[in-house]
Parts: structure tokens; C-alpha cells; sequence
């Protein structure tokens, strides 16, 4: 829900709802989850409107270490895009394109496996 929200420009509510989603997912043990609502929350905090650096570094970097345990390879290609932009955004164009690199890369290995699949 979230996410259709912040996709509609809703941003309030969108950060909102996924602050919910995070403390419903944080109580039950919802990792995935959890990674999804941070990945939003990161996106949210780098918005104008809400501009908050640190937290939507943090945000990323924790949805980021969390799909990487759970191997959740499209959130990972989602969340090292978004830290890409967030750095290029800072003026850290080595950040930038290290975790450019690391989006692309974890395209190719979707694609690989969905070939052999």
C-alpha cells in the first residue's frame, strides 16, 4: 500500500503506511518484509519534500543487508540502484558507481537464472 501511495504522489500517507508496515514487520519477524518497507522508507527520506540524508542511507543500507541475507535479488537490484542515485545526489560519484555496478551485476545474475529456469 505504500508504495502504490508514494507512486500516486501521496507521500504523507505513503510514509505513513510504511512506517507502519515496518513496526508490523519488526513485531512479527518479517524480514522480507522489513526489507521492503526500509527500501521504501529510504526512497521516502530522499525526496524534497522530506529530505533526510542520513536516514535514507540508513534505511537503504539496512534493506540492503537484509535482502542480501534472504537472497531477495530484485529488492537488491531496487535498493543498490536507489544508493547509487543517492550518492551520485551527494557528489560521490566512486559510491555511485560501486553500487551501479553492483545493480547491474545483480541483473545479470536474474537473467542467468531465469535462463537455466
Amino acid at each position: 500500500m505504500g508504495k502504490a501511495l508514494f507512486t500516486d504522489g501521496q507521500i504523507e500517507q505513503a510514509l505513513e503506511r510504511t512506517q507502519k508496515a515496518l513496526e508490523l514487520a519488526r513485531q512479527r519477524g518479517e524480514q522480507g518484509h522489513l526489507a521492503y518497507a526500509l527500501n521504501l522508507l529510504g526512497e521516502i527520506a530522499m525526496q524534497p519534500y522530506f529530505l533526510n540524508r542520513q536516514l535514507a542511507e540508513n534505511h537503504l543500507c539496512d534493506a540492503i543487508k537484509i535482502a542480501e541475507a534472504l537472497t531477495m535479488r530484485p529488492l537488491l537490484v531496487d535498493s543498490y540502484k536507489k544508493l547509487s542515485q543517492f550518492y551520485l545526489a551527494r557528489g560521490n560519484s566512486h559510491k555511485a558507481d560501486e553500487f551501479s555496478k553492483k545493480s547491474e551485476q545483480m541483473k545479470h545474475v536474474i537473467a542467468a537464472l531465469n535462463k537455466v529456469n
